[in-house]
């Protein structure tokens, strides 16, 4: 999958990162099971580099001060991350958990394991110098998204990221099944405001929303873009 793919999926609010050749060594690590709706043990995570997901599907979850909670990232089946996913990357470093959608089972490798992995094996070192490379690369993209932005800048921002294969163009239609809570969710924005600002941009003639896809006319929306994010 090419950076544009993982950039694609990290909008939508997926963790798109694999490490295919760690299979093979899935019986060295440490088989951890998750009921849906429990937390992976911080002490795990802190004692634990990476981790993978065998089964099931889990999500990168954010509490924020008022103790409500969001989902940041989810995961899916043979995923690879690393145990502190985002730590580097927010404010949030401090109040997040990871937790199982469903009944998931993952696999956890200390960084010694993985260090002596990639001594013995140059498939998988060669892999995962390219994996740990584009994760930050896209992290920090991601993360970007809210960083001292506004707003009608954070969505402005996450919608011209989407059009990354087709700016080219007049029109961009992007499948699409999050709900604008989950957008909202995604760029950390309250979901009232969310819902203002893509009622503006339909009005407008910029982006409409259905239930499955993103309509976007492109030149319209870097137009706003260009003329300092005002959309108000």
């Amino acid at each position: 999958m090419d950076e544009r793919a993982l950039m694609h999926k990290i909008l939508m609010g997926e963790f798109p990162f694999t490490l295919p050749h760690l299979e093979q060594y899935l019986h060295q690590g440490e088989e951890l099971r998750l009921f849906a709706g429990e937390k992976l043990d911080q002490s795990i995570i802190e004692r634990k580099f990476l981790l993978y997901v065998w089964q099931g599907k889990g999500a990168c979850v954010i509490t924020r001060p008022d103790r409500t909670t969001f989902r940041f990232l989810t995961m899916g089946e043979k995923i690879t991350c690393f145990s502190n996913i985002i730590t580097p990357y927010t404010e949030y470093s401090q109040s997040w958990d990871i937790m199982a959608l469903e009944n998931t089972v993952l696999v956890a490798f200390a960084k010694e394991q993985v260090y002596a992995f990639l001594k013995e094996d140059p498939v998988l070192s060669e892999e995962y110098m390219e994996f740990a490379s584009t994760y930050h690369t896209v992290m920090q993209r991601r993360v970007l998204l809210t960083a001292n932005l506004t707003s009608s800048q954070r969505v402005l921002t996450w919608l011209y990221g989407l059009c990354g294969g087709c700016c080219d163009r007049q029109t961009c239609e992007i499948p699409c099944t999050l709900n604008q809570q989950e957008i909202a969710d995604i760029l950390l924005v309250h979901i009232s405001t969310c819902n203002k600002i893509f009622a503006w941009l339909q009005e407008n003639g910029v982006a409409a929303k259905t239930k499955s896809k993103l309509c976007i006319d492109v030149p319209k929306l870097r137009q706003y873009i260009m003329n300092d994010w005002k959309i108000y």
